[in-house]
């Protein structure tokens, strides 16, 4: 849902980062079913939101857009999980499409790219092994803190971010760094 910030229309997307064990099999294995899903959950929901608030922004000449996507849109991390990268790609492009189209007429629109997240559903899915194993993938040696990805979006949502659009953001610990 839209709201506001500081006066501003922002739109935050993030639909489906729960749902990328679902969709984690191999091509030949990978339901149809299941790859629609994912596709509709994390990619075109985020169509959907943006294709809602954009005519609004544009006509106000001002709003930000802030699509959550995955290090997963970045580099393929995630094997096998091909509806969950493709959907995440895309989210990543269609950011920078949007910003493009979009940029004449005041909006700003961009990507986040977190990697491990402790969120409840991550801390109850890893055991020990599997955090030390995620844990030492991250040079930072730790998974993030969901409020440290939120600091990441309230940046590129507010007035500091005026200039920044069209620009993927990684929030992983430096994960992808390597």
């Amino acid at each position: 849902m839209p709201g506001e910030f500081d006066g501003k229309t922002v739109l935050i997307t993030g639909g489906g980062t729960g749902i990328g064990r679902a969709s984690a099999f191999a091509l030949a294995d990978l339901p149809i079913e299941t790859y629609h899903r994912t596709i509709d959950i994390d990619q075109n929901g985020v169509y959907l939101g943006m294709r809602a608030v954009l005519p609004g922004m544009a006509g106000r000449r001002a709003g930000s857009i802030v699509n959550i996507s995955s290090t997963a849109g970045i580099s393929h991390a995630s094997t096998p999980n091909i509806a969950y990268t493709a959907a995440k790609f895309a989210v990543r492009g269609m950011a920078k499409a949007m910003a493009v189209e979009y940029g004449s007429s005041g909006v700003r629109i961009n990507s986040v790219h977190p990697g491990p997240v402790l969120t409840p559903m991550v801390a109850n899915g890893l055991d020990d092994a599997g955090r030390a194993a995620v844990t030492s993938i991250i040079p930072l040696g730790r998974i993030a803190q969901p409020q440290e990805i939120s600091y990441v979006v309230l940046f590129l949502a507010s007035d500091e971010a005026s200039y920044v659009t069209g620009a993927e953001f990684l929030a992983d610990g430096g994960m992808l760094a390597h």
